[in-house]
């Protein structure tokens, strides 16, 4: 058990709030979220301070306010500035899952896919194996997803290779699926 005082639990207390700050962009947030307290659950964590490296594995819920993420693993790296420079989450047997209310009026942001990876210098999030991004009724599904934190880009991409089949698209395609901004409000 961690104990609150202990330097190990401050570190790996302060890569999990570096990692919510991060997952807090890709999705945007409600202002009150950042000031929520972070809560953390996983089945097993361990954090290597020679590399930076922290990874929770085992039914992973991260909550802090509207943001919600569930993986079985996740895992943030830090640089040699004890910066955060990539967080990923991997699901197994089911896919990731990341959601979030961007403001009070609007629906859920939900992101899902397989592997999910952030990219602090590039601000991109990558969703990758059976990815998909909903906006209210608005839907991108494909096999991956580039999103672009800062042009806020949405690219996707279908799996010509493998003949998989991601979610509602045809192999080899991707799916997308956008309604005009009067009938949104219809589908809160």
């Amino acid at each position: 058990m961690f104990n609150k005082f202990n330097p190990l639990f401050r570190q790996i207390s302060s890569l999990m709030i570096a990692a919510m700050l991060i997952f807090h962009g890709p999705l945007y947030a409600l202002d009150s979220d950042s000031a929520q307290p972070i809560n953390i659950q996983a089945n097993q964590a361990e954090f290597n301070p020679e590399t930076g490296i922290a990874t929770y594995t085992g039914d992973v819920k991260l909550n802090q306010g509207s943001l919600k993420v569930k993986a079985h693993t996740v895992t943030i790296y830090q640089d040699n500035n004890g910066e955060i420079s990539k967080v990923v989450a991997i699901g197994k047997g089911e896919r990731v899952h990341m959601q979030q209310k961007p403001e009070p009026d609007s629906p859920e942001v939900h992101a899902f896919a397989m592997y999910a990876e952030y990219l602090s210098v590039e601000q991109e999030v990558l969703l990758k194996d059976n990815a998909e991004l909903e906006n209210g009724k608005d839907r991108f599904t494909g096999d991956r997803i580039r999103y672009n934190l800062q042009t806020r880009n949405i690219s996707a991409w279908g799996d010509k290779n493998s003949g998989s089949q991601s979610q509602s698209s045809v192999p080899g395609q991707v799916k997308i699926i956008l309604y005009p901004k009067n009938n949104q409000s219809s589908a809160q």
